[in-house]
């Protein structure tokens, strides 16, 4: 199976476009996390939207009868008008900085075996 030039060409320029999405929601998601409007927890401490549904998640889930993802409880927590549209944004720019990641995960993998079976062929020569 041979590669062509072009299907590396496209990994090459795709790599770079997902590395710098990557990079550019990254700092979206970190503009918008610290525009949260914060709220004091019972310590007088000032927590995010997120830190605080994260803390009533884990506190929800010492109870052995509660089987609720972290999801589902998020979006009720949503529902009920406790997370800000900063928190609401950053997470989103999180989830599609995953899917991001993936795909540079993917694209990184197709080079690696570019690179093997053009070092195989090498040896074979």
């Amino acid at each position: 199976m041979k590669t062509n030039e072009k299907g590396m060409m496209k990994l090459i320029t795709d790599h770079a476009l997902y590395s710098d999405k990557i990079r550019s929601l990254k700092q979206l998601g970190s503009e918008a996390f610290f525009k949260c409007e914060r709220i004091q927890d019972q310590m007088s401490v000032s927590v995010t939207c997120i830190e605080s549904a994260i803390s009533d998640y884990k506190a929800l889930m010492t109870d052995p009868t509660e089987c609720i993802s972290f999801e589902e409880f998020f979006l009720v927590v949503v529902d009920e008008g406790s997370v800000c549209k900063h928190c609401l944004e950053c997470r989103r720019l999180k989830k599609e900085r995953a899917e991001a990641g993936r795909r540079l995960g993917q694209i990184r993998s197709a080079i690696t075996k570019i690179g093997r079976r053009l070092q195989q062929d090498g040896d074979e020569k």
